[in-house]
């Protein structure tokens, strides 16, 4: 009894109804995937919203350039009416000046042409606004273009290194395939950032030194060929109408006045 009375006397101990939840947790490696996979379609996304917002801009520069054409126009049009109305004005008699009565009036345009000339005003004022915009555009496609350099320099470190480790493991011609593949990328980018690539001009075409760069001459017996394009032998790399690289020719000379040159630019002596 007495020990019964002691077992009484310590509290009791109840058991905790909770339950531990099941371990619903992912392994690491497939919530990794998980992540991954968001990541790339969001870089998706980026890249086409990228694509768009370079049209849009590339739009937006040429609907800029004709309305800076237009506007040309409109005050070529103007002065054109300013001329006409001071010639129209009729010349003040030179008596009612001599005598100091009265002084000589100023010229006041005719007709509506003042209302033009603040219409002028109006066209200059937007047109300094285009020169800026114009400017931070440009900025823009520059910053861009950079972008696209950097990146690619990455690609391409990656690339050099890739062949350094496996160079036994890849054959010369998936070699020039990348290869060519970052020269189509290269001419991408100068064409978004608005560079023109192609030839200047045709062969037989007299030589144009702002566009074209003489590396060498063909020697020729036509005078009527003298001065003019032999050979091309590179592209030219245009700006808004303005060479960046000039494009690489050989031009035709009498064969009195300069030795022949070969397919490749090297000059050829007589003793060769």
């Amino acid at each position: 009894m007495a020990e019964s009375a002691e077992n009484s006397l310590e509290p009791t101990k109840k058991k905790s109804g909770k339950k531990l939840p099941p371990n619903k947790t992912k392994p690491k490696n497939e919530e990794i995937k998980v992540m991954m996979d968001k990541v790339m379609e969001t870089a998706d996304d980026l890249k086409v919203v990228q694509g768009r917002l370079t049209a849009d801009i590339i739009g937006l520069s040429d609907k800029i350039d004709g309305f800076q054409d237009a506007m040309g126009v409109i005050s070529n049009k103007i002065d054109e009416l300013q001329f006409s109305a001071v010639s129209e004005t009729p010349a003040p008699e030179p008596r009612e000046y001599l005598s100091g009565a009265a002084p000589a009036p100023e010229a006041q345009p005719s007709g509506d042409l003042g209302q033009y000339v603040t219409t002028r005003e109006m066209f200059d004022k937007y047109a300094r606004q285009m020169d800026r915009r114009d400017g931070e555009l440009a900025n823009k496609k520059f910053m861009h273009l950079m972008e696209k350099l950097s990146l690619m320099r990455e690609d391409y470190a990656k690339l050099c290194r890739n062949l350094s480790e496996n160079a036994a493991s890849y054959s010369g011609k998936e070699v020039l395939s990348s290869f060519e593949a970052y020269l189509v990328d290269i001419e991408n980018m100068l064409t978004d950032a608005g560079v023109t690539i192609g030839h200047h001009g045709n062969i037989g075409d007299p030589v144009d030194v702002q566009h074209q760069r003489i590396m060498g001459v063909v020697a020729t017996d036509d005078p009527s060929k003298n001065g003019t394009v032999a050979q091309k032998l590179s592209e030219e790399y245009a700006y808004d109408g303005r060479a960046i690289v000039k494009e690489k020719v050989n031009v035709y000379k009498t064969a009195t006045q300069a030795p022949a040159v070969t397919e490749t630019g090297f000059r050829l002596s007589p003793s060769e």
